[in-house]
């Protein structure tokens, strides 16, 4: 992964797969994350669950170089319920993105990933977190 930024596709899995995924999380295909991302090692990976109230600062752990994050559900996320993939750029610009089932994100730790707080009226936000030391 090279040091321009974060990089989002949409779709990376399909209905079928998500669904699979959400019953089995060891179906997870690290290899194709990697390989994705540019990476020879796998990632170390943990599920994310935030409730309404809740957001995370500090995304990846400290030694971290990459990450990555594949929304699992819901469907449907507004924008104004936050839990908001977000990122800050240089000149304190921030850009980012709403959840959106079987979007995978890869960025650079420098882009200091967080998700914002998620407000009363939005649900859960599942995920899967990984990242390369």
């Amino acid at each position: 992964m090279n040091e321009t930024g974060p990089v989002r596709r949409e779709g990376f899995l399909d209905a079928e797969a998500l669904a699979a995924l959400l019953h089995d999380p060891g179906s997870l295909d690290t290899a194709a994350i990697s390989a994705l991302a540019g990476q020879a090692q796998a990632p170390e990976v943990r599920t994310l669950s935030l409730s309404p109230g809740e957001g995370l600062a500090d995304l990846l752990p400290q030694g971290a170089v990459s990450g990555f994050l594949l929304d699992l559900d819901p469907a449907g996320w507004r924008s104004e319920w936050g839990g908001l993939l977000l990122f800050q750029g240089d000149g304190k610009r921030v850009s980012g993105f709403r959840p959106v089932p079987g979007a995978l994100t890869l960025f650079p730790a420098s882009a200091r990933p967080l998700i914002s707080l998620i407000t009363p009226q939005g649900g859960r936000r599942l995920s899967i977190l990984g990242w390369w030391s």
